[in-house]
């Protein structure tokens, strides 16, 4: 596809460029500013979108007592492991690991803050009980990891990093 270029009736710039790996990239310039997302259109997945969900789950393990579960920590940690080097080889860029580390801390401190609430600190006694949406849907994912078997979950992975592409956000969920 070759880049396009629109203006809209507001002044609104768009620029849509295809990347290598079908990664749309689009640039909206309004006012000065400037906002650029990533569309995956690989039908690999997006892999920014995927590593958001595994931290959330990775979350989950660490905060809710009742969803401990050794197996799907294992499996979470290796595949977050493989998507941190796939962005670090992926995108635009440059990054370190020890950046890449530094983020994925403070979004697992804030996930876990979400998921305790302001007014309890440290591990919820259930995730699974009749409490807020922010607490059960965690507890759905790490149920649905646990259903699945090491091998089909290695080969989802598996498949979301085939192909070398920028990291994408969207589409998600």
């Amino acid at each position: 596809m070759a880049p396009e270029f629109e203006v809209l009736p507001d002044g609104t710039e768009i620029r849509k460029v295809m990347l290598p790996g079908d990664v749309l990239l689009e640039m909206e310039r309004k006012d000065g500013k400037i906002k650029i997302a990533t569309f995956d259109q690989s039908g690999h997945g997006a892999v920014l979108c995927a590593k958001g969900i595994y931290q959330l789950v990775r979350a989950a393990l660490d905060t809710c007592q009742d969803v401990e579960n050794v197996r799907v920590s294992r499996l979470v940690d290796e595949a977050l492991d493989r998507m941190d080097r796939f962005i670090l080889a992926n995108s635009i860029e440059p990054v370190t690991m020890s950046q890449l580390q530094e983020r994925d801390q403070a979004m697992l401190r804030k996930l876990r803050n979400d998921l305790t609430g302001p007014d309890i600190s440290g591990k919820l006694k259930s995730c699974k009980a009749d409490v807020p949406e922010r607490v059960q849907l965690p507890a759905r994912l790490v149920s649905g990891f646990d259903e699945t078997s090491d091998e089909a979950f290695t080969a989802r992975v598996d498949d979301l990093l085939s192909v070398p592409r920028l990291p994408a956000m969207n589409p998600c969920l």
